[in-house]
């Protein structure tokens, strides 16, 4: 069995350049993570960070690893675009009902919650579009700075379409994990259709109807029916940021 990781990440950001070597030393751990678990693998990282990785970094990476860097593409920069001007058109109307807040954090924080879900969801269409895939028997998605854990096992991904259910949003809404995913090539097509329908519903959510949304709450328009297996246990562990200290914490799925 040959399988294609593809792994979604901003290395180089503009509100923590100084820490990029510390996520590019993440990002390494994440590939070692894959390799020790699926040795006959093709790993694709698709970076859309703000600044590309040096020259010499690109040495590090194994045989099997291709870095796509994608900040200078198109579609990276609308994304970029949009995102400035829908959080400076938002941030004023929600300021005046959120007096707790000030305005410059949310507008901080509309935009790299836009940027975040629609970058990632163009990321991942551009490069299912773009591959040929035949050669793989499944393709696997994990986002940049989470790794596989000895609790990851292959065989619970061997479905048409997986993925982990989040759970109920305060919007009552169901919210499906996209820190991990997979699906069977021979619905490669199929896939790239349905995830296609959740951008076009999350890009609806923010431009149409000023929602603030993330990618989560749009799996479920494609994928909450009988033909997505969902499991309970991605097997996988992250660092994230702890919203009440700003500490990094890790986290399991």
């Amino acid at each position: 069995m040959k399988n294609c990781w593809i792994i979604t990440s901003a290395i180089g950001t503009k509100t923590a350049p100084e820490k990029t070597v510390q996520r590019w030393h993440q990002t390494i751990h994440t590939v070692d993570s894959i390799i020790a678990r699926d040795s006959n693998c093709k790993i694709h990282i698709l970076d859309t960070g703000a600044h590309p990785l040096p020259d010499w970094s690109e040495s590090s990476w194994p045989e099997n690893v291709t870095v796509h860097n994608w900040q200078n593409e198109e579609g990276s920069k609308k994304c970029m675009n949009d995102g400035l001007s829908l959080s400076h058109f938002l941030a004023p109307h929600l300021a005046k009902v959120n007096p707790d807040q000030k305005e410059d954090w949310i507008r901080d924080y509309l935009f790299f919650g836009y940027i975040k879900s629609v970058t990632e969801s163009w990321a991942i269409l551009k490069f299912l579009k773009e591959q040929d895939l035949s050669e793989f028997d499944y393709v696997f998605k994990i986002s940049g700075r989470y790794f596989l854990t000895p609790s990851f096992n292959m065989e619970d991904y061997k479905n048409k379409f997986t993925f982990k259910k989040q759970g109920i949003t305060k919007r009552g809404e169901e919210s499906i994990s996209s820190v991990q995913w997979a699906f069977d090539t021979k619905y490669h097509e199929e896939f790239t259709t349905k995830f296609e329908h959740v951008r076009e519903c999350l890009l609806s959510g923010w431009h149409d109807k000023y929602k603030v949304q993330d990618l989560e709450c749009n799996l479920r328009h494609s994928f909450a029916n009988d033909e997505t297996t969902f499991i309970k246990w991605l097997g996988v562990a992250g660092i994230v940021n702890d919203s009440q200290n700003s500490k990094p914490t890790v986290i399991g799925q």
